[in-house]
């Protein structure tokens, strides 16, 4: 995934990208946060906003408890959030953070 996204090979690494690390990694394991907001960047690129949206809250929410509000990456993701909040005014950020045992 990372040399596709390298190469700016978007459909490759898409096919390349690596489903469900939340139940490769420990809960609120920092690499899942950061995986998570390379994803929302890569979904973007392809033109899914939904599929960004979804993961940019999600990678917000672990950055800030891993890495912590001020950081870099946590910025990033909630400036991706806000940017992809102002096109769909709809978005329910609570529909799209998964639920343990659904």
């Amino acid at each position: 995934m990372e040399a596709a996204i390298a190469a700016r090979d978007w459909p490759r690494a898409r096919a390349r990208r690596r489903a469900h690390l939340e139940d490769r990694f420990a809960a609120g394991h920092p690499y899942v946060a950061v995986h998570r907001l390379r994803c929302a960047k890569l979904r973007l690129a392809l033109g899914d906003d939904a599929a960004a949206q979804r993961h940019a809250v999600l990678a917000k929410i672990r950055l800030d408890t891993s890495h912590g509000r001020g950081s870099a990456l946590a910025r990033e993701a909630a400036d991706l959030v806000r940017d992809l909040d102002d096109d769909d005014a709809d978005f329910d950020w609570r529909a799209a953070v998964p639920r343990r045992g659904a």
